[in-house]
């Protein structure tokens, strides 16, 4: 089975090369030690069930597509972090089940599919490796739905007419590139949830955006983010807006900008600037326009039509002189409790990863679960006075929490 790759999908392929790629992890720690077997089976079951998930990467010279596996073998956790996947894995295996001890972890190159599709998967695989765990003979999962593979920004992309973005890109902070040699780091920061809530309310805002003002004050404590405009980019899902069962990439990315003057700027002030710039690009009409502009994008006979290699050019080319200006993605997934309803209580903690962007050696992935809300951060090894950052903010504002760096 083949599946023609959205329109958000190709642009992940048109951006990779031979030494990154936009991928994720997402890593679950559960309440039993793993057997590979049982869980091997339960992968064989999701092949079925989710074709367009346990895929590889292919293409017919002039678009992309998800190609499904016959077998995808789980694998002990030998693997080094984010760099299991590469510009060559992709069209031979486009995710990875990965074990170890108590976790079981999915990575997954983010053309296949994102958090909600990985969650939606994950979450079938659990229920399914659990009743074999408790000597169930397995689940009969039926078969995918056709709609779990259509284009939402095709299907959606109608509007009238396109209102232009409200934030200011100009003067943009970038975080410091990695130098040469120099390898990636991961940290997760498990904040009090109940602390964070009522910091969040002591400010009248809401949890989101208290979130995106502690990682501004991370960057402000950068001495070289004076006098910028920085930038997060904040993918919204669509789902939220326009009914669709699509397991596809169907998010949009929304940004705030705020102009860095230093730690000393007011916190009241930060977040009027997130609430205000997150509010005029949150709502249908504009999310409306933003896939409106995609899908013409790629009914342009010159873009639709193009061979691969003209395609890829045009939106590398596109992506450098005009798209996202952002010099982090801060990914909320919220409360794990709604995206694996059926297999949550079994899982005590959990950790998300991303890749880290073009140019930027930063991402952010947020989640909560039991209590603990987990900001986990992709970044250079260097990067400790921006950890730094992030650590004074809490500790200031009363909110306990622990740091661990993964290796």
């Amino acid at each position: 089975m083949k599946s023609k790759l959205d329109t958000s999908a190709i642009v992940h392929c048109a951006l990779m090369n031979e030494n990154v790629i936009n991928n994720y992890r997402i890593s679950l720690t559960v309440d039993r030690k793993v057997d590979p077997l049982l869980l091997q089976r339960a992968v064989d079951k999701m092949v079925d069930r989710f074709p367009m998930i346990c895929c590889r990467i292919t293409s017919d010279g002039r678009w992309y597509y998800s190609e499904k596996m016959d077998k995808v073998t789980v694998k002990d956790d030998t693997l080094p972090i984010l760099r299991s996947l590469n510009h060559k894995n992709v069209f031979e295996q486009a995710v990875n089940i990965i074990y170890t001890d108590n976790k079981i972890i999915l990575e997954a190159f983010h053309s296949v599919t994102d958090g909600f599709g990985a969650f939606t998967f994950l979450n079938a695989l659990l229920v399914e490796y659990y009743d074999l765990l408790d000597g169930g003979e397995g689940i009969d999962w039926g078969v995918y739905s056709e709609r779990e593979c259509e284009d939402g920004f095709i299907k959606f992309g109608n509007a009238d007419k396109i209102i232009k973005d409200p934030v200011d890109h100009s003067n943009g902070f970038k975080f410091r590139p990695l130098a040469e040699g120099e390898k990636l780091g991961f940290s997760s920061f498990r904040l009090n949830l109940r602390q964070t809530k009522n910091l969040a309310k002591s400010y009248r805002c809401t949890l989101n955006e208290m979130i995106l003002t502690i990682i501004y004050y991370g960057i402000f404590s950068l001495d070289y983010s004076m006098g910028k405009n920085v930038v997060l980019t904040v993918p919204v899902n669509l789902r939220n807006k326009f009914e669709s069962p699509t397991l596809h990439n169907f998010s949009f990315l929304a940004n705030a900008s705020v102009r860095s003057s230093g730690t000393d700027k007011p916190v009241e002030e930060v977040i009027r600037e997130i609430r205000t710039q997150l509010h005029k690009q949150n709502n249908k009409e504009y999310l409306h326009s933003g896939i409106t502009k995609i899908a013409r994008l790629i009914k342009n006979p010159l873009v639709g039509y193009a061979p691969i290699s003209l395609k890829n050019l045009l939106i590398r080319v596109g992506a450098a002189m005009g798209g996202d200006k952002g010099c982090m993605t801060v990914s909320n997934l919220g409360d794990i409790s709604r995206m694996l309803p059926d297999s949550v209580d079994h899982i005590t903690a959990l950790d998300i990863m991303m890749s880290p962007r073009r140019n930027s050696p930063f991402n952010c992935c947020i989640a909560s679960l039991n209590g603990r809300l987990c900001l986990n951060f992709t970044h250079g090894v260097s990067d400790s006075p921006f950890l730094k950052g992030i650590r004074s903010f809490l500790h200031a504002n009363g909110v306990e929490f622990t740091q661990v760096i993964h290796q």
